[in-house]
């Protein structure tokens, strides 16, 4: 199994003594990488070592050598020395020590790599060790990268595999819902999205709690998503999802783990590991199935039933509350299909079929990044994120996405403008069909009976008798007198039967048909509609947000602009204060009942202090209510 030891000297002596030891002890030059700064390190990079100059953004121009070189020139062009971060955490390295080496080369300082077998990796330290003496920051820089560039690299993969009853959409969409895995995940507290790239886990593991980051190396979405931590704990692992058919699905689960500071116990943790594996995926299994089943329609019909599977799609950011202040899709989904089945179930479209359309919609309105703009503001994103993640034209579906949108901001769907709602009646038609009501059944079969007839028969009978006789021979008589044979043949008739069928009878089937009239008694249905005229509530403002945004940019002008941040910056305090004047919970308290609860949900779904928006929230809330 090959590993990377690496290296960091301040003298460019110290690299080059590492170097000429370890060809000394027969150690292969195409395995050995240098990376030094060209223009701070003393570095030479002549002679056998035939180095490349390669610019790497953010350190410069740099020496480089061996497999690390190629890695990096492959690299190369990345954001501000992102290419040479990468090329040490793909050799093993933590996120926090790449950036240590990073800084030390921008420094002048000289990095050896050396790639060898899992046998030969303790001689290289020492070589490295050996070579440092009168340096100890350097040789506890060297043993750090030595030990973990040998980091998962000799762990076992525990793999498991288990058959869902949930098309794979819905099954890979669950599963990257990562906020949901405390609910069916043994021992994980909360994980949390730090990034579209970049979770943060929380667990207790063996009655220790524990933290790590980890990174998402591969996503593809309904078929692959893997990841690997970048420190602590340290995990890597994937999940791959086949379509068994239209309903059901196989996710497989590939993960490797190894406990820090364990390593003489890896075994029990594996097996630890092994069984908690197997027991989030059952629990894992019954979550999405009962989910799956609560959030679709069942229809029955005598002798069958047939289940109708909606489509539920991820949003691109974490779950968070819309208008309604701690509210989630699932929440509000009752109003969804009541909706559904009054605005577009005429058009032969299922819920099924919209309700992806319903929660990317309620999803964007909880987005921070369309807080306070309208939907022509945000409609050309919006398609763009749509025909890039889900089925379907963007025509299709625009209307329901929207109104997930409208809804999900607290709006009624006659602030979206016309709202249609057909008028159905259903009409009886009659048919027949035949149906078995009775009959002959007429069987044939062959009798034998005796029967006599008579008939005369001949027989025939050879008989000889001699005479006497006393006459004179004749020539007749001369001419047989010689030696000779005479038969004579006897015949018999006997009875021959032939048949002959002959038609004595005929059986005849036929049928008479006679007709009849038959009325046909049934039910048919009619949509009616009740327009009930809504009052005014009193305290509340009937207008929707956009109404009050002049007033809010007025007061954002005088009293927020001279810090120098822009509108867009307190769009979202506004916002939140315009929603909680419009919560019916809070229609009869006063600010100082409500101020803990709502400060609560605040730093729970928003970025920024309380304290530093409180007073554009109170002033939001205050003008909604018609006390400013």
């Amino acid at each position: 199994m090959v590993k990377t030891i690496i290296g960091y000297f301040e003298q460019v002596s110290e690299a080059q003594r590492v170097l000429q030891d370890l060809l000394d002890h027969g150690f292969d030059r195409d395995h050995m990488s240098i990376i030094a700064h060209q223009e701070r390190s003393a570095f030479e990079a002549g002679g056998a070592w035939r180095a490349q100059v390669i610019s790497v953004p953010g350190i410069g121009s740099v020496l480089a050598t061996g497999p690390l070189a190629a890695r990096l020139s492959s690299m190369n062009g990345d954001p501000s020395g992102t290419s040479l971060l990468e090329t040490l955490r793909e050799s093993g390295v933590p996120v926090d020590e790449a950036k240590w080496y990073l800084d030390a080369v921008r420094r002048g300082g000289v990095l050896v790599a050396v790639e060898t077998s899992d046998a030969d990796a303790d001689r290289v330290v020492d070589i490295m060790n050996n070579a440092m003496q009168s340096d100890p920051t350097s040789q506890g820089r060297t043993e750090a990268a030595a030990a973990i560039s040998k980091r998962g690299e000799d762990m076992e993969t525990i793999e498991r595999s288990i058959d869902l009853n949930v098309p794979v959409q819905i099954a890979y969409q669950q599963w990257t819902r990562f906020e949901d895995f405390p609910r069916f995940m043994e021992g994980i507290e909360e994980v949390r999205r730090l990034d579209d790239k970049h979770l943060h886990w929380v667990a207790n593991i063996g009655g220790t709690r524990k933290e790590w980051d980890a990174q998402i190396t591969e996503e593809v979405p309904n078929e692959r998503i893997a990841w690997r931590s970048e420190a602590g704990e340290f995990t890597a692992g994937g999940v791959t999802s086949q379509p068994l058919g239209t309903d059901h699905t196989r996710m497989t689960v590939r993960f490797n783990y190894e406990p820090e500071g364990v390593k003489e116990t890896l075994g029990d943790w594996l097996g630890l590991v092994s069984r908690r594996v197997e027991n989030d995926l059952e629990r894992f299994k019954d979550f999405v199935e009962a989910r799956t089943h609560e959030s679709v329609g069942q229809r029955t019909t005598p002798g069958r039933t047939t289940t109708s599977t909606a489509e539920h799609t991820q949003p691109r950011t974490p779950p968070t509350t819309a208008a309604g202040v701690g509210r989630r899709f699932e929440d509000d989904e009752a109003h969804f299909q009541q909706y559904h089945r009054t605005t577009s179930a005429g058009r032969g479209q299922s819920y099924a079929h919209c309700a992806p359309a319903y929660q990317y919609g309620y999803a964007l309105a909880t987005e921070a990044r369309y807080s306070g703009r309208d939907w022509p503001a945000i409609e050309v994103e919006a398609r763009r994120d749509w025909e890039a993640h889900h089925q379907g034209t963007w025509e299709e579906f625009k209307d329901a996405v929207r109104y997930g949108w409208e809804h999900g901001r607290g709006r009624h769907p006659t602030d979206v403008g016309e709202v249609r709602i057909p008028i159905m009646e259903e009409d009886i038609q009659v048919e027949t069909r035949r149906v078995e009501g009775g009959g002959v059944r007429i069987y044939s079969h062959v009798t034998e009976q005796p029967v006599e007839r008579e008939v005369h028969l001949r027989d025939e009978r050879v008989t000889v008798e001699r005479r006497p006789v006393d006459r004179t021979a004749t020539e007749r008589d001369l001419a047989a007198f010689k030696e000779g044979t005479l038969e004579m043949a006897e015949t018999h008739e006997e009875a021959v039967v032939a048949k002959q069928a002959r038609v004595v009878e005929e059986v005849v089937v036929d049928k008479d048909v006679s007709e009849r009239t038959e009325t046909v008694r049934d039910t048919v249905r009619r949509t009616e509609v009740e327009v009930e005229p809504m009052r005014k509530e009193a305290g509340l403002s009937a207008h929707d947000f956009t109404a009050y945004e002049r007033e809010f940019r007025t007061h954002y002008d005088t009293a927020y602009a001279q810090r120098g941040s822009p509108y867009d910056r307190w769009a979202p305090a506004y916002r939140y204060g315009y929603d909680i004047a419009t919560d019916p919970r809070y229609r009869d308290r006063e600010w100082s009942g409500m101020e803990a609860d709502v400060r609560r949900n605040w730093e729970q779904r928003h970025q920024g202090t309380w304290e530093e928006f409180k007073e554009a929230i109170r002033y939001a809330w205050d003008k909604v209510r018609g006390r400013r």
